[in-house]
This record gives structure tokens, C-alpha cells and sequence, in this order.
């Protein structure tokens, strides 16, 4: 099943969330310091800040990976998912007597 398999770290770790906050904080931070001298200090914090956000969505993906999908699970939620799509299913239901009428049935009971 393709939802039940659980990620490997070096597929968490290269996916673009983990790699953008700290490419771009690094860059960012680097670019700065470099090229604007009074704003050093800024330049260190995007830096710092990009590295942590990083690792924090790192840990935070490999906490949500989980345990494996045991096959008997995922198979019956497919099972699940399968029903449900029939029942969404428009044609398979006639309309409703009442759905062509002008007014509904409380209303034309009154007097």
C-alpha cells in the first residue's frame, strides 16, 4: 500500500521541507553579514534561526512518520474508502419524490 510505508531519515531528511528553512536562513544569513557590515548581528540570527527551524521540522516529520501501517489495516481502509466513494456516487441514488415538488411538505399540510 502506498500510504502505509514508513519514511526513511535520509528521505525526511532531503525533502524540502526540512532542507528550505535552513538553505534560505543560512543564505539569507550569510548574504547579510557579508554585504551589509552594521547588520552582522541580524545576519547570524536568520543563520541560527534557519538551522533550528531545520532540525525542529526534521524531528517533527520523523515523530509523525510512525509506527508501519500493520497490511491488515491498510487494506480495510482502502475497503473503507472504496464504500465511500460509491455511496458519494450521484447516479446510483433516484431523486426523491419530494426534491420536484415547489414547497415542502410542512408547508403545503397548512391550511
Amino acid at each position: 500500500m502506498p500510504g502505509s510505508q514508513r519514511k526513511s531519515f535520509s528521505t525526511v531528511l532531503f525533502s524540502t521541507p526540512v532542507l528550505a528553512p535552513i538553505v534560505l536562513g543560512v543564505g539569507a544569513g550569510v548574504a547579510i553579514t557579508m554585504f551589509a557590515e552594521a547588520h552582522r548581528q541580524i545576519g547570524m540570527f536568520l543563520a541560527v534561526f534557519g538551522a533550528l527551524g531545520s532540525a525542529g521540522t526534521l524531528l517533527t516529520q520523523l515523530i509523525l512518520s510512525g509506527p508501519r501501517v500493520p497490511p491488515e489495516v491498510a487494506r480495510k481502509r482502502q475497503e473503507v474508502l472504496r464504500g465511500l466513494e460509491d455511496l458519494a456516487d450521484p447516479g446510483r441514488y433516484p431523486a426523491s419524490a419530494e426534491s420536484d415538488r415547489l414547497a415542502s411538505a410542512a408547508q403545503m399540510e397548512r391550511p
